[in-house]
């Protein structure tokens, strides 16, 4: 069996649980089922420390302020073929600490 997370609901369950369990995440709803015997959701939102929250995206794009709705730009690492958990907790920290400088 491959290592990757997607290969059963129970290995991409503690892929997800493994993700969120970091030093800086207040909490997480984060929640995955199955649909269907090839489908399966993972929902929810990690809070860090600081109290920024993931939004909702879609794989190709992003949406940044100020008027998001409409501001759409290109997110690189964010796929239909891998998880993308790791990627959006990485660009989040990446926006701390260049806040923070």
């Amino acid at each position: 069996m491959s290592d990757h997370p997607i290969q059963s609901l129970e290995a991409y369950s503690r892929y997800i649980a493994e993700a969120c369990d970091r030093s800086d995440a207040k909490r997480s709803t984060i929640t995955v089922w199955s649909v269907s015997k090839y489908t399966g959701i993972a929902e929810g939102e990690v809070f860090l420390s600081n109290d920024p929250a993931l939004a909702a995206t879609h794989p190709h794009h992003k949406h940044i302020p100020p008027d998001i709705k409409h501001n759409r730009v290109p997110a690189p690492g964010i796929s239909f073929r891998t998880p993308n958990l790791l990627q959006i907790l990485q660009e989040i920290e990446d926006l701390i600490e260049n806040e923070s400088r």
